[in-house]
């Protein structure tokens, strides 16, 4: 079975639905639906989209096999030899219109448009709330880390903590795209021109030291034997007792001549990390290793790491890693795709709204504008897609079911992203409180959803 079918077949309801339209009759008609992420978690003040490369793979290529079209006769969800025809040869010959990845965007807002025949349109549901969920977390997450860092170096951690290995590339793609370090063969391994030159770097971590009968032996054996063939070394010496580990070391460092202290860092990964940081370099310097830097980590996250930045540790470089892959002050994006529209095959047009309080949805086929004042955000406009303004943030990248886009590569992707940051205000760059961002509706929408509303209230 193609792998996009999970998502596509996991939600029963959706094929329910096309057996209703099939049988009414509709299934030819054209209906718009957009994606929209509903809210944000506390404290963060916007999302940075990501994604549309897989999603736009996953669309194009993706068939019914004869196992799915067995499975769908099976549970009755295939009942006609119409239906059974529509799956055998399905191809999606609809229109998106999406943001492009890296742009900054807000609750409310449209991200991605879907115009198509109306059973094609409604196939991508389960799809469309999923595909693009963990590209955007994980992307704005290490945003966020990288703010709250105000400059320090950090590395994206380790994957082994993930759900599962399909999200491990996105983990890696975001630092890269926010010219955070990376060393991953997974990374290189799909973008191998980004490969860098040189030597390896050593990382000497508890396994490594554990598996000698000591740690002077371990220390020894890293700067007798491992000096000529790394670049630099992070060095673990908390394996039994922090400052039993640091005096052995530094007493194995005094012992070798002629060493580049500046190619060693020492790592730090459990307890608590602030305090020890300020030992082990107070430690350092009254043994003239100045040189030597001290890397942070164990479950750090944006709050931990401001928090230390704010009390001056003396930490050259982060790591983070399973608060930030698994994101774990935001384990869901609040995604919702609804119906905007549906153009019947005589012509005629239903604008179509949800009106629930708290879950409503606007009608019509809609723009996102924004509005910069001096060069910076200042409001984003919900607004019909014949209307003119501000900067449109929505993007026509598929036609009659065709690609009509380059899709951009991972140093486009990440020129868009800075200059996404360069024009967002300082406020929505404070990771410990949100800043609200106006978005409002247009005019013209408002009296749109009126519309609708008199014909359903």
């Amino acid at each position: 079975m193609n792998p996009s079918d999970i998502p596509l077949l996991e939600y029963n309801n959706i094929f329910v639905a096309n057996l209703i339209w099939i049988n009414r009759g509709i299934d030819k008609d054209i209906a718009t639906f957009d994606l929209v992420i509903r809210e944000l978690p506390e404290k963060w003040s916007f999302y940075v989209f990501d994604g549309l490369e897989r999603f736009v793979d996953l669309l194009l290529e993706h068939k019914f096999d004869e196992e799915a079209i067995k499975l769908l006769k099976q549970m009755n969800l295939i009942d006609s030899a119409e239906t059974e025809n529509f799956y055998r040869n399905f191809k999606f010959s609809g229109d998106v219109w999406s943001l492009k990845d890296g742009t900054i965007f807000f609750p409310g807002e449209p991200i991605v448009r879907i115009t198509a025949p109306l059973l094609e349109a409604n196939l991508l549901t389960a799809f469309l709330l999923n595909v693009f969920s963990y590209p955007i977390r994980i992307l704005t997450k290490t945003l966020r880390i990288k703010f709250a860092c105000e400059g320090t170096l950090f590395y994206a951690g380790s994957l082994v903590r993930l759900p599962g290995f399909e999200q491990g590339l996105w983990a890696l793609r975001a630092p890269f795209l926010l010219k955070s370090q990376n060393s991953s063969p997974l990374f290189y391994r799909k973008f191998p021109q980004y490969l860098p030159p040189g030597k390896i770097t050593a990382n000497i971590n508890h396994a490594v030291i554990k598996s000698f009968s000591s740690e002077r032996d371990a220390y020894r054996y890293v700067l007798d034997v491992l000096l000529d063939k790394a670049n630099f070394f992070f060095v673990m010496v908390d394996t039994y007792d922090l400052k039993k580990g640091l005096d052995i070391f530094i007493e194995e460092i005094k012992k070798t001549k002629n060493l580049d202290s500046s190619k060693l860092m020492i790592t730090i990964d459990s307890g608590d990390i602030e305090a020890q940081a300020f030992y082990v370099r107070e430690v350092l310097d009254q043994n003239g290793l100045q040189n030597i830097k001290i890397q942070a980590m164990s479950n750090l996250d944006e709050y931990s790491i401001q928090k230390m930045i704010k009390n001056k540790a003396p930490v050259y470089c982060f790591i983070s890693a399973t608060a930030l892959i698994n994101i774990t002050d935001n384990p869901k994006l609040e995604a919702v795709y609804k119906m905007a529209e549906l153009q019947h095959t005589d012509g005629t047009v239903e604008q179509k709204a949800k009106l629930t309080k708290g879950k409503e949805s606007y009608p019509g086929r809609k723009q996102v504008f924004r509005i910069y004042e001096n060069g910076l955000m200042k409001e984003d406009i919900i607004g019909l897609e014949n209307e003119k303004l501000g900067e449109p943030l929505l993007h026509k990248i598929i036609e009659a079911g065709n690609l009509i886009i380059s899709i951009p590569n991972l140093d486009d992707i990440g020129k868009h992203l800075n200059k996404e940051l360069a024009s967002l205000p300082e406020k929505y760059k404070d990771v410990s409180k949100s800043a609200p961002y106006k978005v409002s509706p247009s005019e013209e929408l408002l009296k749109l959803l009126e519309q609708v509303k008199k014909i359903h209230t």
